[in-house]
């Protein structure tokens, strides 16, 4: 509240950015091993991850049907009750359309287009600083 925003008051921002203790040090990522593995459609493996904790994964048969919406929520509710991870695609709506449709994306990229096609011509860019003055 902005009453209580007074550098003596306990509840300010300042005194709460003096005293703040980070719960958790984001910053250190250490290095390890990239961990791989490799099963079967319709397979189940257990993976030992770099702590020692263990990870479920269970890759889609080649007999699913991503399409299927109400399939898909029956499925990951129950890997969830079985505590395994799905992996492979999951739920595929043909009918939505693309980001590059969505947002009407040109061919190329813009980083590619030439400087000309990108940079408003001068009186078009005097146009629009008109309306500034």
């Amino acid at each position: 509240m902005t009453f209580n925003n007074r550098d003596e008051s306990t509840k300010s921002y300042a005194w709460g950015k003096e005293h703040e203790d980070p719960l958790q040090d984001m910053t250190f990522i250490p290095a390890k091993e990239e961990i791989q593995v490799e099963y079967e459609p319709g397979d189940v493996t257990a993976v030992e991850m770099h702590d020692g904790s263990v990870m479920v994964l269970k890759k889609l048969g080649r007999d699913y049907d991503p399409t299927d919406r109400l399939a898909a929520f029956r499925l990951l509710e129950e890997q969830r009750s079985n505590r395994m991870l799905m992996t492979g695609l999951i739920y595929y709506d043909p009918n939505q359309p693309t980001l590059y449709d969505m947002k009407d994306m040109v061919e190329t990229p813009l980083a590619l287009l030439p400087p000309e096609t990108v940079r408003p011509s001068p009186e078009s860019l005097e146009k629009v600083m008109a309306d500034f003055r």
